[in-house]
């Protein structure tokens, strides 16, 4: 899922006209093969923590998720609006 999200933001941040797409996360984001050889090399950790870190981070995501398609939705229903909105004030007192 990870893939497409990166593959999602790429496509999209072209067409924003933005030329990076949040470079620092790319750079921070880390396999949970990376996130074990670093565990193992801090005894002080939970044997568990590699487990609840990933968990937590894929709740993270599905949250930044669901708010940005929330967002997004309220913003094309809001310009729904204001399209139609002018539309009708064209047809009425602007469009004599």
């Amino acid at each position: 899922m990870a893939k497409h999200d990166a593959a999602w933001k790429a496509k999209h941040a072209k067409r924003l006209g933005r030329a990076k797409v949040n470079a620092s996360a790319k750079k921070n984001a880390q396999s949970p093969g990376a996130l074990e050889r670093k565990a193992s090399r801090t005894s002080h950790l939970p044997e568990n923590y590699v487990t609840v870190l990933a968990e937590l981070k894929g709740r993270v995501r599905s949250a930044q998720t669901k708010a940005a398609t929330s967002v997004n939705r309220e913003l094309i229903a809001l310009y729904l609006h204001i399209g139609r909105r002018l539309a009708e004030q064209e047809a009425g007192e602007w469009g004599e």
